[in-house]
């Protein structure tokens, strides 16, 4: 068997694998560890310039869905400074939350 590369290409070939019966394929070691690939992640395949480009397709469950909406992500912004910042209170308990609450 012999292997012939394109000769202008800039790519570095990492690994090589060999399709198999019935379609299938496998990622190498190297690759899977490169994007942390695990059993049953899921895949999409697309074809650019006569290249199969394959990505890792990352699925939040319906019910996780509203921590990544653009409001949420900004909420979670704000308060990661106001951590950074200093800008939080620790209470010992429920009524000197409240005390401080009445206070502003």
């Amino acid at each position: 068997m012999s292997t012939v590369e394109a000769e202008h290409s800039d790519e570095k070939i990492i690994a090589k694998s060999v399709l198999k019966k019935k379609g299938q394929l496998t990622i190498p070691k190297e690759v899977r560890k490169m994007l942390d690939l695990k059993e049953n992640d899921e895949l999409d395949f697309s074809v650019e310039g006569g290249k199969i480009i394959l990505r890792p397709v990352i699925t939040i469950a319906k019910d996780q869905m509203w921590f990544w909406t653009k409001e949420w992500q900004e909420a979670e912004r704000e308060v990661d400074s106001d951590i950074e910042h200093g800008r939080v209170h620790s209470f010992t308990d429920v009524d000197d939350a409240i005390k401080f609450l009445k206070s502003e």
